[in-house]
This record gives structure tokens, sequence and C-alpha cells, in this order.
């Protein structure tokens, strides 16, 4: 089996989720490495974690830069290839792409420094492929707005969802509740419901990309096979309609739609 590093930028917020679904689905029975940062390390893991990918992260067992730098070279050791995601220029070029030839016309990184210790390694700036789209995670919840666990907590902590608010657009998360106000899980036909909004939504928002969770099939209980269908029609409309490309759904929720 080989190891693919995914590493980079640790100021990239949410940006790369369907760049790093696309390097996942070029990669086919890989195991994924990363270094436990945040920025692209995080969202390489979640996108990992929400696909059922083999991933492993390697943190550093300290802080500062020769905890980094040990860190960064047994990546480098465990890959067969690295991809390294960076954000653009905005001080100094990579001097690391820069001495093996590479370009170096974006933000210094130590994903580049795994990479050239690697050997094999890719650079991806972000906003030249990503058109400056806004992410947004989307999550399942409860009607509370209790957001304390899986997704929802992640959502809070990491994505600017509201304590509070169980539906809809807040911060760069999106909710669609699969449990009710006290926390009973919610019928199927009443997710649906709330499904078909998520969907309009998006469909009048091609500003935005929404990068979607396994919703319902955590703590709420459901299985992908259940939740699936509801997309499946959305599904159909993407392939149709340019406007729906910006919906990123799960492998388990059937056919993903990257750009």
């Amino acid at each position: 089996m080989k190891f693919i590093g995914i590493v980079g930028s640790s100021h990239s917020g949410a940006r790369g989720y369907a760049i790093i679904k696309e390097i996942i689905n070029n990669n086919k029975n890989c195991t994924f490495v990363s270094g436990g940062a945040e920025g692209v390390d995080t969202v390489a893991r979640i996108v990992c974690n929400n696909n059922n990918v083999p991933f492993i992260e390697m943190k550093p067992d300290g802080i500062g830069w020769e905890y980094y730098k040990t860190r960064n070279l047994r990546i480098a050791e465990k890959c067969d290839k690295v991809y390294s995601l960076v954000m653009p220029l905005t001080k100094q070029n990579c001097y690391h792409c820069e001495k093996v030839g590479k370009n170096s016309n974006h933000e210094k990184s130590g994903g580049c420094y795994t990479g050239k210790a690697c050997g094999n390694y890719e650079v991806i700036i972000l906003d030249s492929h990503m058109n400056a789209k806004r992410e947004i995670f989307v999550f399942g919840s409860n009607l509370a707005g209790r957001h304390g666990a899986g997704a929802a907590l992640a959502a809070r902590q990491n994505h600017g969802a509201v304590y509070g608010q169980g539906i809809g657009l807040q911060g760069n998360s999106y909710a669609i509740p699969t449990k009710d106000e006290n926390l009973g899980v919610l019928p199927l036909d009443r997710i649906q419901l709330y499904i078909d909004e998520f969907i309009q939504f998006a469909h009048e928002h091609p500003e935005m990309e929404f990068n979607v969770t396994k919703i319902g099939c955590g703590l709420a209980g459901y299985t992908p096979d259940q939740i699936r269908p509801f997309f499946e029609l959305a599904m159909e409309n993407m392939l149709q309609d340019n406007s729906f490309a910006n919906v990123n759904l799960p492998i388990e929720f059937g056919t993903t739609v990257l750009h």
C-alpha cells in the first residue's frame, strides 16, 4: 500500500476541502498522512474521516521548529508522495521549492520542506484552484442548536456555528437538523425537508462551496443508505446544471462533484 502525504499551510482555514477530496479520489487504495496542524492538516483529517479513508496523523512531540522539523521528516520518510497545499505569495517566496527548481511564487511552507525531503512532491496553490469561493461546512444539528458533539461541535469550534441556532447558515457553516429541540431523532421525512431546503439554498448561492458531512449517520443513528436517496435527485441536477457544482458530498452519499 502506498502512503500519500497531505500537508501545507496552517493559515488556509477550511480551504482545500474539494482539492483534498480530489487527491483522495485520484489515489485509490492509499493511506494518507498529515501532521496534525491547523489548516490543511486538519482539513485532510476531516475529509479522510468523513469518507472512511485510511489516515495517519503524525503530530510533533513539542512546540517549535525543531519538533516540527522532526515531525516533517517522519512524514517524508513514510510517504511515497507528498502534496503541499499552500496559499499565494505574501512576503517571501518559498525557498524550499526554489532550491529544487519548483515554482516558488507562493507562501513559504513547512509542507514544501516535507515534500522536498520526500523527493516526490506536488505543490498546489489553493486560491488558484478555488476561485475564492467561500467554503461552508455542512453538518447535522438539533433544533435546539446545542452544538456539543461530533460534526456539530467541530462546526461551532472551527466554522462559526452559533450555539442556540439549529437551522441554516451560521458563520462558515450550515446546519441541517436531524434531531428535535429535546434531542430526539427526527423522522426521515422531516430530515428530507431540511435537506431539500439546504439544496435550494445552495442553488441560490453559487458563490459558496458546501462541504457536506455524513449528516444523520452519527448520533442520529441513521445509515448512509437511508440518507443517500434524499441527495440523489440533487446529484442528477448537479450533473445537468453547473450551478449545483458547489456541493461536495461524502462518498457514502453517492456521486461527488469535484471541480
